[in-house]
């Protein structure tokens, strides 16, 4: 049996499908942290924000349900800072955090009216 080489990834690793990115992974040896999407030109499942959660964090799970309810659940990226040491550093003693394309960052308590707010109209969903 020929097993694949083990995998260490230097820069994010996009996969894409027919344009349309679908996972990416970034990281040392391959590990599955999910990294910030890049927004590609043609890419019509566009990722209006990044929500940053920990395990075990109720208030993540409260956030994730706001965001659901503004961009849609397809539109946001959750990505876990557990075992990612610069994450941890950056977000640790704040998340939940959104962080939208733009970069900009807010960080929890918010409510689905301020993420409104912060969002291009193009990135909302249809739901209130």
């Amino acid at each position: 049996m020929i097993l694949p080489p083990k995998i260490s990834v230097r820069k994010p690793l996009i996969l894409t499908l027919r344009g349309v990115q679908i996972f990416t992974i970034a990281g040392q040896s391959g590990e599955a942290v999910l990294s910030e999407v890049s927004q590609m030109p043609g890419n019509k499942a566009r990722v209006a924000c990044t929500l940053y959660t920990g395990a075990g964090c109720h208030l993540c799970d409260l956030a994730r349900d706001i965001l659901d309810d503004v961009v849609g659940a397809a539109a946001c990226e959750v990505v876990s800072i557990t075992g990612n040491d610069q994450l941890t550093r950056l977000y640790g003693v704040r998340i939940p955090v959104v962080k939208l394309t733009s970069g900009e960052e807010k960080g929890w308590p918010f409510t689905a009216g301020q993420i409104r707010k912060m969002l291009p109209v193009s990135s909302q969903g249809t739901s209130d």
